[in-house]
């Protein structure tokens, strides 16, 4: 029987080098785990003795250990104070713009460094994957209002992912302004490092998810947001925001994301789906449905002061007042707005919100103080082979260079 036994090990082995089909043993426990029927008493380090809160369990982790969190509602907001992988039930099962089929979902309020927006910034620099999740602040009065910052707010570093999560941000308040306490302010922020938000579902915040940096000892250096679908918005959906810590020297392209605030109804503002005040970012291959703006480009206030290119290609954009909004809300002096405004698919019609009724769409425009220089936009969409502002198809402002545009959502590029 040793013989055989021997025989068997070794076909197995032998089978794995090849890449063949081999059942091995099932893998040992790693990492700390967490259930709801678990006790707050061990190290939580086998499946069988898991924890009871995650926070219990990331008290005994080590750093780099991946936090196991099984199905089921925890009362808690996770303090990060620690590298760590955080699992949740539906690990790996993506919410996004493309959804996986999902199971009882792990419920926890968020995930924050202490302090955060961290006070000692070098002590916060943690690479952290929030993976599979249902994030809710439960009706937590201390977790909606806007001054309590984000349900995930993370300092960052080397690497921070979260993915194939599910935020919801509570009832739905199709006016909710800054001084709205039903509906939660806002979802993720992470301010330095490279990370990604990739294949999470939010719905019903005010402003999900904002780009931001700490300061520019410690920057942003690379950001992706790719895959989401973001759904009843009031105020904006993704800010790129350069104000706080200088310029940022890597990139952040927000590519193949839903973006709908359809439902959204105040007399007083209008929400957009990107909001950008920095430059040398990406925004592509998204859909932005239902916005006073898809894109709104704020600029000669003192961001972007280098004039830093960005790209606006293959987005979709349907039923918006704007398509693409560049507000100039100073004097520009010698500053120069660079975008690359090429590829992308405006509908035409007329638009209704709040407070007009049956305006013609625009698909690019400029508002505020005097622009600075022509914008290009060619080889564009407006819908009409006709180009834009003929019947059915969206309009420009003046200082918005159209010619030539395409015939078709995917061209040729050769009306004129």
């Amino acid at each position: 029987m040793r013989n055989v036994k021997k025989l068997l090990f070794g076909a197995c082995a032998v089978a794995a080098l090849a890449v063949t089909a081999c059942v091995p043993d099932p893998p040992s426990d790693s990492g700390r785990y967490v259930s709801p029927t678990g006790v707050d008493a061990s190290d939580c380090a086998a499946s069988a003795t898991p924890c009871l809160t995650i926070n219990y369990a990331v008290s005994q982790a080590v750093a780099g250990e991946t936090v196991h969190v099984a199905a089921g509602t925890y009362d808690e907001l996770v303090s990060v104070t620690k590298s760590l992988v955080f699992e949740g039930a539906n690990a790996g099962r993506s919410a996004g713009v493309t959804p996986a089929l999902r199971t009882v979902g792990s419920v926890v309020k968020g995930f924050r460094n202490p302090g955060e927006p961290h006070p000692a910034a070098a002590t916060g620099e943690f690479s952290v994957t929030i993976d599979g999740f249902t994030i809710d602040p439960q009706g937590d009065a201390s977790l909606i209002a806007p001054s309590t910052h984000h349900l995930v707010s993370l300092f960052g570093g080397p690497q921070v992912s979260v993915k194939n999560n599910v935020f919801t941000g509570g009832p739905w308040v199709s006016d909710c302004g800054y001084a709205c306490t039903t509906m939660t302010d806002a979802a993720v922020m992470v301010q330095s490092g490279t990370y990604e938000v990739k294949d999470n579902s939010f719905t019903n915040f005010r402003s999900p998810i904002d780009v931001t940096q700490f300061d520019s000892g410690h920057p942003v250096v690379l950001g992706t947001i790719t895959g989401n679908s973001i759904h009843h918005v009031t105020n904006r959906a993704i800010w790129i925001n350069e104000y706080q810590g200088g310029p940022f020297p890597g990139t952040i392209t927000v590519s193949n994301n839903n973006l709908d605030s359809t439902g959204w109804d105040s007399p007083d503002w209008s929400p957009a789906g990107v909001v950008i005040t920095a430059g040398g970012n990406t925004v592509s291959d998204n859909t932005f449905t239902g916005f006073g703006s898809g894109v709104y480009g704020q600029v000669c206030n003192g961001t972007n002061v280098d004039s830093d290119l960005n790209t606006f290609t293959g987005n979709t954009f349907v039923n918006n007042r704007a398509g693409i909004n560049f507000y100039v809300a100073g004097a520009c002096g010698p500053t120069t707005v660079d975008a690359a405004i090429s590829g992308n698919s405006f509908d035409g019609g007329l638009w209704s919100g709040a407070t007009v009724v049956d305006v013609p769409k625009i698909g690019v425009r400029w508002t505020g103080a005097a622009r600075p220089n022509d914008l290009d936009a060619k080889c564009n969409w407006w819908g009409s082979a006709d180009g834009p502002g003929a019947p059915g198809a969206s309009t420009v402002t003046p200082g918005v260079d159209f010619s030539p545009w395409n015939l078709a959502s995917s061209g040729p590029c050769t009306g004129s």
